[in-house]
């Protein structure tokens, strides 16, 4: 019988370049109105790119979410481990 241990998919592995930015900026503890200026957009656009984010993740709400983006961020799953980015440049 074939046995294969299923590894949790990282954040990386599920979200977009955008989506993972929106993560970081959710982690910071910004609200959907600073990262709309801060990625460019409107509080709308982030709701939605944030309800698209809950479903990949299976996360409730930013509380669930910005634990997970840090426990994997500290763990180690991230496949650029080492680089870390900031929400203001």
């Amino acid at each position: 019988m074939f046995s294969e241990t299923l590894l949790p998919m990282s954040l990386e592995d599920i979200l977009t370049k955008k989506q993972l930015r929106i993560v970081e900026l959710v982690a910071y503890g910004f609200k959907n109105k600073e990262i709309a200026s801060e990625v460019g957009t409107t509080e709308y656009v982030i709701k939605n790119y944030l309800r698209d984010i809950f479903d990949k993740c299976g996360c409730w709400n930013r509380v669930e979410l910005a634990l997970r983006h840090v426990h994997e961020t500290v763990s180690g799953l991230y496949h650029n481990q080492g680089k870390q980015a900031h929400p203001v440049q």
